[in-house]
């Protein structure tokens, strides 16, 4: 066992000394905890010590302060008589019976610093019920001091360990006993007082679970000023004045009289999400807004926590107590037994309305409980009684002014785009670095390309060195632009070359291998002459037009050498396309042809008749006056063409095959 507890507490040592978790979540959250507790019971509860589970559920208001609803139920609790003090008592007299306890309260949450290992304090209050086997249950207040410390497990989940005390008043003796157990043990109810027990010692662990909420230290100065804004405009510590009117109807069975109470609110805001007011409230007479006040009062402290940030309506809770002042010449009600002063708990719900920056208009509902008893004697629930008040007025507030947002932003934006302008920039000549480094290398595979003749390979390059000269002219154009500096002056313009945008020229292979060849040779004879010569200045004058002249035929070649790349590229695209058609109309396309020709050949053997005529007429002496003329008489020179004799006309003597071909 003790090498058990060695172990967890390593592994809680090690979970709270990480330094990438945190225990804590800053903004508004909502907050779920599993729990199970081990209670050791006070002598005088009459209960043998065991476990409780269930949970707690909660809202965060920020790194600090949290407010949770809990539910804990036990399990297979027994009574336990043998320490309380009964003297007849003996384990043989008394048999352990079941019972069930359920509590169910709210408690406060005070975190006490920031970091992974986490130390806190806890109070709570709320109702415990106590019921033996199958009798009636017995309902009481019970009140909750706890401290302990939160270990982050993982972003958003911690597991906690607290030590709590949970007093309450209670009547064992009378409440847990039946009847046939106090006659064994020879004891009665009037045996058996209500005692306070105090010394209910507990151990609580629990997993808990954030929802919403931002990680501390995550809100950058425009976050905090959006938040400023929408909180009222104003940020650090903030004094609220509450000047109000308030409606309480009592409790029917308490003595004070239902009235109207004029007073005022006064606190502190430590942030957007909690703050702290105290209040003193005057009533008045006759149960109306009067100036003539009654001898009644009302003061305390009350714990108030947004549920949001927002420019509209914005709901809060209210917790707290304060004591009710009953003057000595106070009326009550309906001749009831005189009041008393006594002190109250209260807790409830407001909403604020922002009329502007330091203005607001608000409302809220709270319930007052207090009991007619003395608070330490309480033994049942139905001594506490509960009364309902009912105020509004107007808060004005006194703070810092919050930052502007828009300022802020702005500042931001303009500091985030310079750094990006400057990352632009270099990305821009990094990348211009390496097109000019590829241009460079595209040269060299080109001249490699046209010493080789290969056209496409060169017609693929040449491409890809346009693209890549385009990026770096736009590089440059820009690197221009930022640096406002005028363009270098332009060149002398090349003489005007031919627009073959929609022309294209033909050459055979031969013949573009020529140009290859001549545009290499000149390259390679293509010496620099530095030397100043007047008398050659001429010549190099020549020279220079040649070179520019040439100069526009390689660019004119480039560009012939792409489009050739992209004209084959199209055209088998298109006898892809046009393979598929052709054989499905090559058939019909036959049977027609064979029609139209068997046509022709009719009319050519009607010609040959004719012209067969025509000959045997001219053996015999006739003219052609004597004669049908000749198709073929040529009119102009008046001469007469000599048939051509065709001996007969098939397909083979049309389509220029031999016969037998």
């Amino acid at each position: 066992m003790k090498q058990i507890l060695n172990i967890a507490l390593m592994a809680l040592l090690f979970l709270g000394t990480s330094e990438y978790l945190s225990a804590q979540v800053s903004g508004i959250s909502y907050t779920l905890s599993p729990s199970a507790e081990y209670t050791k019971w006070d002598n005088q509860a009459g209960l043998e010590d065991g476990f409780l589970l269930g949970g707690k559920l909660g809202f965060s208001f920020g790194e600090f302060l949290e407010l949770r609803g809990n539910y804990m139920q036990s399990i297979d609790l027994k009574t336990n008589f043998a320490d309380y003090g009964i003297p007849s008592f003996t384990d043989s007299l008394l048999t352990p019976r079941n019972v069930n306890l359920i509590r169910y309260g709210g408690e406060l949450k005070l975190n006490l610093s920031r970091g992974h290992l986490l130390p806190f304090l806890t109070l709570g209050t709320g109702i415990q019920s106590i019921q033996l086997d199958t009798f009636t249950a017995n309902k009481h207040i019970y009140a909750s001091v706890g401290a302990g410390l939160v270990f982050s497990i993982a972003d958003r989940y911690t597991f906690t360990l607290e030590a709590k005390n949970t007093p309450y008043n209670f009547n064992a003796g009378r409440y847990l006993l039946t009847d046939e157990d106090k006659t064994a043990l020879d004891v009665s109810n009037n045996s058996f007082t209500t005692n306070q027990l105090k010394n209910n010692w507990s151990l609580n662990a629990s997993l808990q679970f954030y929802l919403g909420g931002r990680r501390p230290g995550k809100m950058s100065d425009l976050d905090k000023a959006y938040t400023s804004a929408f909180s009222g405009g104003l940020r650090g510590l903030r004094m609220p004045l509450e000047p109000t009117l308030a409606k309480i109807n009592w409790d029917k069975n308490l003595p004070f009289r239902d009235t109207w109470l004029g007073g005022g609110y006064l606190g502190v805001d430590f942030n957007e999400y909690v703050g702290i007011r105290g209040f003193y409230l005057q009533a008045m007479e006759n149960n109306e807004i009067t100036t003539q006040f009654d001898k009644m009062a009302m003061y305390g402290g009350e714990l108030r926590t947004r549920l949001n940030v927002s420019q509209g309506l914005t709901p809060y809770l209210v917790v707290g107590g304060g004591y009710i002042n009953i003057d000595n010449n106070y009326v009550s009600r309906d001749s009831m037994s005189a009041a008393k002063s006594q002190a109250f708990a209260l807790g409830g719900l407001g909403i604020n309305l922002p009329l502007g920056k330091k203005v607001k208009l608000f409302g809220s509902a709270r319930a007052i409980l207090t009991t007619g008893a003395d608070i330490t004697a309480l033994e049942t629930t139905e001594q506490v009684k509960t009364s309902w008040m009912y105020n509004f007025g107007i808060n004005l507030t006194l703070g810092k002014k919050a930052k502007d947002p828009e300022i802020i932003f702005e500042t931001k934006l303009e500091a985030a785009l310079d750094s990006q302008r400057v990352a632009n920039q270099n990305e821009e000549i990094k990348l211009k670095k390496e097109y000019q480094a590829r241009i460079v290398d595209l040269e060299k595979e080109l001249n490699t390309a046209y010493e080789e003749k290969n056209i496409n390979k060169a017609a693929g390059l040449l491409k890809e060195k346009e693209n890549a000269e385009q990026v770096v002219a736009e590089l440059e154009k820009r690197e221009q632009d930022r640096l406002n500096q005028p363009s270098q002056s332009p060149l002398p313009p090349l003489p005007p070359t031919p627009n073959t945008s929609n022309s294209m020229i033909l050459m055979s292979p031969a013949e573009f291998e020529g140009i290859i060849e001549e545009i290499l040779e000149n390259a390679k004879n293509q010496q620099p002459n530095t030397a100043v010569n007047p008398a050659a200045s001429s010549q190099n004058m020549q020279q220079l037009l040649q070179q520019q002249q040439l100069d526009q035929r390689v660019a004119q070649i480039e560009k012939l050498l792409i489009q050739m790349n992209e004209r084959q590229d199209a055209n088998q695209k298109i006898e892809e396309i046009q393979k598929s058609s052709n054989e499905q109309m090559i058939q019909k396309e036959l049977t027609e042809f064979s029609a139209k020709l068997l046509l022709e050949i009719q009319k050519l053997n009607a010609k040959i008749d004719d012209n067969h005529n025509a000959i045997q007429n001219l053996k015999n002496g006739k003219t052609p006056d004597q004669s049908e003329v000749s198709p073929n008489t040529n009119t102009e020179t008046n001469t007469t063409e000599q048939p051509k004799i065709l001996t007969s006309v098939t397909e083979g003597n049309v389509l220029g095959v031999e016969s037998g071909g």
